[in-house]
């Protein structure tokens, strides 16, 4: 049975109170939904199966619970392709020969856009293959290419030295009934005959992901975006159009064209005039980029949202959108842990004590910094400095003794104690000044040793500063020598 065809359905809900909305959708559906102003609470549930659907969320000034569960489907990305992702053990697609697709001995173009992702066997099928009749191999040991056409029981052989990179391309054999030609983006990158041997000729199924060998299965473990068959030799001018207009293919002399839009089911749809159509055998629809994107957008201002997502079989990236205006992966996130760094950093210097990557959450430092001079100052001239998503100016740009001001010193005000008491390792009397507060505490320490000074600031601070690709903390020595500096880090993923 046919999909019923594409409705546009206008139904505009005002709600007061609460409402359950039940959509039975066969085909496509675009649901876009608004919700406002809702201080009740709002609980949207989802079930998604066996339909192409683009859903958009948008949320203002309500508490809402979005659910959405999702079962091994592919939900199309606006104008994102589907295409077919493979395992290298058992899923290949099985067309029919019939006879405009059994081409032994005569002249023909097989391409495919596809892409390897791992080597099951020594050698990979990247075109559709007819028995010893045509088809394309990667050999995955030797790194090499090798076309191959059959020919009044001579089968003919062309390799052509090459090295995968697990990326998306356009594999393809020519023969033109003499020699063979290999096809790589759309380019002629080889022709003749490296070698031939006898064999008898073979009248198996053409096969996308699967050669016949029956002692030694050799699978492609990878996507297919497409396949195309034709009965004559495609010009250059053919191909490279072929490689840049891969939705509007030459049709002079098209048998098979599987373009794998279909997104579900288990049946791969011939595009030509011919109808050879194949069946799907344990493969799972993914979107061209490989990865299986549904289109998911919840757009939230001033909101509380608690957001399930329920999918089955099937591999997915949840982007979160943050206050700073960028898109993140989960991926992305940072987990938690810490950092201790100990070094010496020289007059002037701005030093960096930790450099980090991807997304994340700088939570707090605990810092200690010390120098050994009668006049040394490193609770005024000692600067820690955090530098956010490659930018040139830091974040975050405080003193000690900012700290002591910003964090606690105006309200508190700073105890003072000055009072005879005793260095245990030196024997000599030492003088502190102390301040504390809810997100810090800091401690400023004097060691009176006779003629010599040494001054300590230590303590910590409460940052919870968001990064969406880097942070960097930086120690800025702004005194007229050196320093030594102690940090603990801490950070971790956003929440």
């Amino acid at each position: 049975m046919a999909d019923a065809p594409d409705y546009t359905l206008l139904s505009d809900v005002n709600v007061v109170g609460s409402v359950t909305l039940d959509v039975n959708v066969v085909g496509s559906v675009t649901i876009n939904t608004n919700i406002t102003g809702v201080e009740s609470g709002v609980t949207f549930d989802v079930n998604i199966t066996h339909s192409d659907i683009t859903f958009d969320v948008k949320i203002t000034e309500a508490t809402v619970t979005l659910n959405v569960n999702i079962t091994n489907e592919v939900l199309q990305s606006k104008l994102v392709k589907s295409a077919l992702m493979l395992n290298g053990e058992n899923a290949y697609v099985e067309i029919p020969l019939t006879s405009e697709l059994d081409l032994h001995g005569q002249p023909h173009t097989v391409l495919a856009f596809a892409k390897i992702v791992s080597y099951p066997r020594e050698w990979i099928p990247v075109t559709p293959i007819q028995a010893y009749g045509y088809g394309l191999f990667y050999n995955s040991s030797g790194l090499y290419l090798r076309a191959h056409a059959i020919q009044d029981s001579t089968l003919k052989m062309l390799d052509y030295s090459w090295t995968d990179d697990r990326e998306k391309h356009l594999f393809g054999q020519i023969y033109d009934g003499t020699d063979l030609h290999i096809v790589l983006d759309g380019v002629i990158v080889a022709s003749g005959v490296t070698s031939t041997t006898s064999v008898t000729q073979t009248n198996n199924n053409v096969l996308v992901g699967r050669a016949w060998n029956p002692s030694d299965q050799w699978m492609l473990n990878g996507v297919v975006y497409q396949v195309l068959i034709y009965n004559r030799v495609l010009s250059s001018e053919e191909l490279e159009y072929i490689y840049d207009n891969p939705q509007s293919p030459p049709v002079n002399g098209l048998v098979l064209w599987l373009n794998f839009d279909e997104g579900r089911g288990t049946v791969a749809y011939d595009k030509s005039s011919y109808g050879n159509d194949g069946t799907i055998h344990n493969a799972i629809w993914v979107s061209e980029s490989g990865k299986w994107t549904p289109l998911i957008d919840v757009n939230l201002t001033a909101s509380q949202i608690t957001l399930n997502i329920n999918i089955t079989a099937q591999d997915i990236d949840v982007k979160i959108y943050t206050p700073s205006g960028r898109w993140v992966s989960s991926s992305d996130l940072l987990t938690s842990t810490t950092s201790y760094v100990a070094t010496n950093i020289s007059s002037g210097a701005e030093q960096t004590v930790l450099t980090l990557s991807g997304r994340g959450r700088l939570k707090s430092i605990g810092f200690y910094f010390a120098r050994t001079d009668p006049n040394g100052d490193v609770y005024t001239q000692t600067r820690i400095r955090v530098y956010i998503d490659g930018e040139t100016d830091p974040s975050v740009n405080v003193s000690p003794a900012d700290i002591d001001d910003f964090m606690g010193r105006l309200l508190l005000r700073q105890l003072q104690f000055d009072y005879e008491t005793v260095v245990p390792a030196t024997g000599t009397k030492a003088a502190f000044a102390q301040v504390t507060s809810p997100v810090c505490g800091l401690t400023n320490i004097w060691y009176d040793e006779d003629s010599q000074k040494y001054k300590v600031s230590g303590g910590f601070l409460v940052l919870n500063t968001e990064f969406l690709s880097s942070a960097e903390v930086k120690i800025y020595n702004g005194s007229d020598g050196p320093i030594e500096a102690r940090m603990l880090i801490f950070y971790g993923e956003y929440v």
